[in-house]
């Protein structure tokens, strides 16, 4: 199944502000991350190539790594000059993240927030590496 991106709201059947107990019948395992200041579930359904994490319960990002299909095209890999062109919006926020890697070395990924699209994108060497799908100021609009 081809899953689609429709912002602030889902990704393919997994949906924003959905309870985690309408996906616990598909094949999954569960983490727990705990941070400084918050902690959160993490369900990992490896089939789909999709993560959500949840707080309570409840779905409040949605983490696919495989592809992220919106209006036919795969933002992972995407050239994020490409993307701002296509949505037509700049970031309301950035930041530049270290993130290291297998080999011993490391990344410094550049972090845009697009709080109106409800979508969070890591970016190296101009190319989406990684998005982040949850509610944001537009979702109740």
């Amino acid at each position: 199944m081809k899953r689609e991106l429709i912002l602030n709201t889902r990704y393919g059947e997994f949906k924003l502000g959905a309870s985690i107990d309408e996906y616990k019948q598909m094949p999954h395992h569960m983490d727990i991350y705990e941070e400084e200041s918050f902690s959160y579930e993490c369900y990992v359904f490896e089939q789909e190539g999709v993560e959500l994490w949840c707080e309570k319960g409840i779905v409040n990002t949605i983490f696919p790594w495989k592809e992220c299909l919106y209006e036919g095209k795969d933002l992972l890999k995407m050239s994020f000059d490409d993307f701002v062109t296509m949505v037509g919006e700049s970031p309301n926020d950035e930041d530049t993240v270290y993130v290291p890697q297998n080999n011993g070395k490391g990344q410094n990924q550049h972090v845009y927030d697009f709080d109106n699209l409800g979508l969070q994108l890591w970016v190296w060497r101009n190319r989406i590496r990684t998005a982040l799908i949850y509610k944001g100021d537009d979702a109740d609009k």
